[in-house]
């Protein structure tokens, strides 16, 4: 008995060493709870709740200069990118995606010169320079009736890059202050 109970004991350890010594990118995507998500292979983070808006920032296993892809899911109601949270010059950000209604804070996506393409599911409020500087934006899809505070896509696609390719604007759309 003594003898099976130390055989299992070893095999338990034996089997904790192994899993530790797998490095990070091949396991499954780190799941931070029920609030937020990293996905470091494609290096996408979903935020799912009001709560990982922020929680995100106290992760240890990534910086917004990490981030290639954000998706906001609809069930997230608070103001994205504002203080700490901030999607300020994210140096590698290329697509945004928000699944629901959405409001974006002031400069919560400013001087992320990689930036490419936005989607917005829902309805929007789109603050004051949200937006700003995102020189290689070149799509903006709106999904539903939006109000764009003034320059919130100021130098978007910026022209010495071409411009932006395509906005989409449905119908409902209230009303906007734009610089492009």
């Amino acid at each position: 008995m003594k003898k099976q109970m130390h055989r299992l004991l070893s095999l338990m350890l034996s089997l904790i060493l192994v899993v530790g010594l797998i490095p990070g990118s091949l396991m499954t995507a780190h799941a931070a709870g029920t609030d937020y998500t990293w996905d470091s292979g494609t290096k996408t983070l979903t935020i799912h709740t009001n709560a990982g808006l922020t929680d995100w920032t106290s992760d240890a296993t990534f910086t917004k200069n990490d981030i290639v892809k954000l998706v906001v899911d609809a069930t997230v109601t608070d103001a994205v990118g504002s203080g700490t949270a901030s999607f300020e010059e994210a140096a590698l950000l290329e697509t945004v995606e928000f699944k629901g209604a959405v409001t974006v804070a002031v400069n919560a996506f400013y001087n992320c010169e990689r930036l490419l393409t936005v989607s917005f599911a829902g309805t929007s409020n789109i603050c004051i320079s949200a937006f700003d500087n995102c020189y290689m934006l070149k799509t903006v899809t709106f999904g539903g009736a939006t109000q764009i505070g003034f320059d919130a896509f100021s130098y978007a696609g910026d022209h010495q890059t071409d411009g932006m390719d395509k906005i989409v604007i449905p119908t409902g759309f209230v009303g906007a202050l734009i610089r492009l």
